[in-house]
C-alpha cells in the first residue's frame, strides 16, 4: 500500500502555523486568497496555491529576520532553522505534486527534440561518462535531482551528479570491496518517484535498497576537489530475499514505495521497501522475465523469453496474456495508460493497445542486426526511443487515430556504438542517457570487444 510521505503529514500543520501569522497582518492576505476561485481549480490545487503563497511569505520573513538577528541569539537561530527545514519539506511536496500532474497530462516534446538536435552539432549535444570496470548493465535518472545512477557487472553502483557537471562518485563498489554490496553482477535498477530510494538486483538474488536521502550528508563531507572517482560508500538500507533466480528487472510504483521485481525464476514479486518486506508473488511467465513497465497506477506489463507480454492487474490479482511473438521479447515500455511498445531479439518493434491481445502495428527498422534491447520514453508524451545492436538509436513519434490505429513516424537518429543495454530520459525529456556496452545486459550473446563501455549523455533540447 502506498505510504503517506512525511511532507504530506506535515503539510497541514505547516500551513496552519504560517496562516496564523498571516491573520495578524490584517486583511491583505485575506483579499489575496480570495483571488483563487474554486471554479478554476479543484480542491487540491487550491490548497497547494494557498500553501505556496504562505511558503513565499515565510521565506521573506526568514530573510528579513536574518538581517536583524544577533549572532548570539541561539534560540532565534534554532527556531528559524526548524522553520527552514519545514519549508524544505514543503518544497519537496510541491515538487512531487508537479511530477504527478505532469504524468497525467499529455506532453508534446517531439517537435522540441527535432529542433534541438538539428540546431546544435553532435559535439555540443553530447557528453561521455566513464567509470565502470566491467560492462554497464543499466542506468536511471533521479526524477527529482536528475543525477544519473548506473550499475555494472562488477557489482558497482555509480552516481553522476548533475550539479557538478555529472562528476562521478562511487556509491558502492560491490563485493569483495564492500561486504554490504552485491556479490555478483547487478542487472537491474530503479529509483522511487520522490528520489528517496534506489532498488538494485542481480545474480545474487537479493533486492538491495539504498536510501538516497542520506547521500547528501555524505557529499557534504566529501570535498569536490578529491579524485574524480571518489568513494562515497553508502550502505544498503535493507537486503530483501525471496527470488530463487537472478533479479532481472525492477520497477517502482509511481508515487509509492512499492516495488515490483521480475526474475530468472519466472515469478513477479511485490515488495514494500519502506516497510522492508515482501507483499505478494505472482506466476504466469514460462521463462526468464526480461523487462517490466508500469502502464497505470496498479497495472504493470512484463516481457519474457517465453515470447508473451503479460498485463498484471495487481489489485484484482489477475493477468491478461497477449499474443505470442515469434521470438523472445527483450524490452518493453508503456507510452501511456493504453499503449505500450515491445522489442524482440530479432529486431522487431511492436506497438500494442491493452484493449487488444494482438499487436496493432510493427516496424522492422532494427532487423538488420537484430535485437532491440532497450526502449524508453517520457510517459504520456508523443515520442519513444529504441536502441539495440545497430549503430544508432531511433526516435519515433506516434499518434492514435479515431479508428484505434496508431501511426508511427520515424524521427532523427543518434549515432551510437556497441550494444545499447539501457537508456533513460530525465522527466522533462531534455536529456537522454544511452548505455553503450560491450555485451548484452543479461548475457554475452553479441559481444563487442572493440569498444569501451560508456554512457553517452545527449542533450535533446534546451
Amino acid at each position: 500500500m502506498a505510504k503517506k510521505s512525511k511532507t504530506q503529514k506535515n503539510e497541514d500543520s505547516i500551513t496552519s502555523e504560517y496562516s496564523q501569522e498571516e491573520d495578524h497582518s490584517g486583511n491583505e492576505s485575506i483579499e489575496e486568497n480570495k483571488k483563487v476561485k474554486k471554479d478554476d481549480f479543484d480542491e487540491d490545487e487550491t490548497r497547494i496555491i494557498l500553501a505556496k503563497r504562505t511558503l513565499e511569505k515565510a521565506r521573506n520573513e526568514i530573510k528579513s529576520k536574518h538581517g536583524q538577528l544577533n549572532q548570539n541569539d541561539n534560540n532565534s537561530n534554532n527556531n528559524d532553522s526548524e522553520k527552514e527545514d519545514d519549508i524544505n519539506e514543503l518544497n519537496s511536496f510541491f515538487q512531487q505534486n508537479d511530477l504527478v500532474k505532469a504524468r497525467k497530462n499529455k506532453v508534446l516534446l517531439f517537435d522540441k527534440i527535432l529542433k534541438g538536435l538539428s540546431k546544435h552539432s553532435k559535439e555540443e549535444n553530447t557528453q561521455f561518462l566513464f567509470g565502470h570496470k566491467r560492462p554497464i548493465t543499466m542506468c536511471v535518472f533521479n526524477p527529482v535531482t536528475s543525477d544519473l545512477v548506473t550499475v555494472g557487472k562488477e557489482g558497482a553502483i555509480l552516481i553522476f551528479r548533475k550539479k557538478l557537471n555529472y562528476k562521478r562518485f562511487v556509491i558502492n563498489p560491490g563485493y569483495p570491496k564492500s561486504e554490504t554490496g552485491h556479490a555478483g553482477e547487478i542487472l537491474a535498477i530503479d529509483i522511487s518517484s520522490d528520489g528517496k530510494y534506489i532498488a538494485t538486483g542481480g545474480k545474487d538474488r537479493e533486492l538491495k535498497v539504498w536510501n538516497l536521502s542520506k547521500i547528501d550528508d555524505l557529499f557534504n563531507l566529501t570535498p569536490i576537489n578529491k579524485p574524480v572517482n571518489h568513494l562515497v560508500y553508502l550502505n544498503p538500507e535493507t537486503s530483501l530475499k525471496g527470488h530463487k533466480g537472478a533479479i532481472t528487472c525492477i520497477r517502482f510504483r509511481y508515487n509509492s514505495y512499492e516495488c515490483v521485481t521480475g526474475s530468472d525464476d519466472m515469478t513477479l514479486k511485490i515488495w514494500d521497501v519502506d516497510q522492508k518486506g515482501g507483499m505478494d508473488t505472482f506466476y504466469g511467465h514460462r521463462a526468464t522475465m526480461t523487462d517490466i513497465t508500469q502502464i497505470s497506477d496498479r497495472n504493470f506489463i512484463s516481457s519474457s523469453c517465453d515470447k508473451f507480454p503479460i498485463l498484471w492487474k495487481l489489485e484484482k490479482e489477475s493477468q491478461m496474456i497477449f499474443q505470442e511473438q515469434l521470438f523472445p521479447i527483450d524490452s518493453i515500455c508503456a507510452l501511456n495508460q493504453f499503449i505500450f511498445v515491445t522489442g524482440s531479439q530479432t529486431g522487431e518493434v511492436a506497438i500494442w493497445n491493452i484493449a487488444k491481445k494482438k499487436f496493432i502495428t510493427k516496424t522492422d527498422e532494427f532487423t538488420n542486426q537484430g535485437w532491440v534491447s532497450s526502449i524508453t520514453t517520457v510517459y504520456n508524451s508523443d515520442f519513444f526511443i529504441v536502441g539495440g545492436l545497430e549503430d544508432f538509436v531511433q526516435i519515433y513519434t506516434y499518434e492514435s487515430t479515431k479508428m484505434g490505429e496508431i501511426n508511427i513516424t520515424r524521427g532523427p537518429k543518434i549515432k551510437t556504438e556497441g550494444v545499447i543495454s539501457s537508456m533513460a530520459l530525465t522527466p522533462d525529456g531534455k536529456h537522454l542517457a544511452i548505455v553503450e556496452s560491450e555485451e548484452n545486459r543479461l548475457g554475452r550473446w553479441t559481444p563487442r570487444t572493440n569498444i569501451k563501455g560508456k554512457i553517452r549523455l545527449v542533450s535533446l533540447f534546451n
